[in-house]
């Protein structure tokens, strides 16, 4: 928390959220980032049906089986790239809502003096 609080100290929006300055009109609502999900175009989707398979199949050759091998160590390093992804994007959305509810709570404090 005192990272955080320092972190925002050093920012002028985040400096304003920290002090006991009330909130006025002439002070700026703090833009927060628009946050797309490139996970859709720019991230590489893992096949799920890699996963599966084929039935019918009790035997497969050496060979078939080096090929299910690499298929799925492919879309596995796919699915930790998407994971990784995910995972910033949570931490990010997180430091935003906690910028967002800190704003808030600042109006309410000036609302209800």
């Amino acid at each position: 928390m005192w990272m955080m609080t320092a972190g925002l100290a050093g920012m002028q929006s985040g400096s304003f959220l920290i002090s006991c300055a009330r909130y006025t009109s002439s002070t700026p609502f703090p833009r927060l980032a628009d946050h797309t999900s490139p996970t859709l175009t720019i991230l590489p989707q893992p096949n799920w049906d890699a996963i599966r398979t084929p039935y019918g199949t009790s035997h497969q050759s050496k060979a078939q089986l080096n090929k299910h091998i690499d298929s799925l160590t492919e879309e596995l390093q796919k699915a930790k790239e998407v994971i990784a992804y995910r995972e910033r994007q949570e931490e990010a959305n997180s430091a935003m809502l906690v910028v967002q509810d800190m704003t808030l709570q600042k109006m309410n404090e000036t609302l209800h003096v």
